[in-house]
């Protein structure tokens, strides 16, 4: 009953990409039938895919972030067609309404110049797909372009301490 009042869903887990551009998909046929099952309870949901990224290894935290930061731009840089393509198409395959990225690796001035690149030619392919993203509040410094190009933007917040020093609060 409560797909009902849903207005939007985001599949999270069920793709990755990687510094090559290629998608892996996991239970494309499982997800399928799930999307389908929540179209006939609300056929006005929007289905967005999110995608994960490269992971890579690091000693600290900061590290995991440069590193797998590193893979994501080889990627969407030197990659991007590929990329863009295989997201267009799964997008098409699977019927979802867009696409989303949890975004929490521009660690660098660079990182945040190539993602914002990235987004505003994938929403030049997308057509009538929608992109979002989730950002963290270390990373949210998009350029205007690319903050053009998204229609939906979830924050991060769970990141951050309340005065009393309570994560997610």
């Amino acid at each position: 009953g409560h797909y009902k009042t849903i207005t939007d869903l985001i599949v999270f887990g069920a793709a990755t990409f990687d510094e090559n551009g290629s998608l892996s998909f996991i239970d494309k046929d499982k997800v399928a039938v799930y999307m389908d099952r929540v179209r006939k309870i609300n056929p006005d949901i929007k289905i967005h895919l999110n995608i994960l990224g490269p992971d890579a290894p690091g000693e600290t935290w900061d590290e995991q972030m440069i590193n797998k930061g590193a893979l994501h731009i080889q990627a969407m840089k030197d990659n991007c067609e590929t990329l863009i393509s295989n997201i267009v198409s799964i997008l098409n395959e699977m019927n979802f309404d867009g696409i989303y990225f949890d975004w929490e690796y521009t660690t660098t001035v660079d990182m945040k110049y190539e993602f914002s690149e990235f987004l505003v030619k994938l929403d030049e392919a997308l057509g009538n797909k929608e992109l979002g993203s989730a950002l963290s509040a270390w990373c949210c410094k998009l350029s205007k372009k690319a903050i053009k190009a998204l229609d939906n933007v979830t924050v991060m917040s769970y990141d951050i301490f309340d005065r009393y020093g309570y994560h997610a609060s």
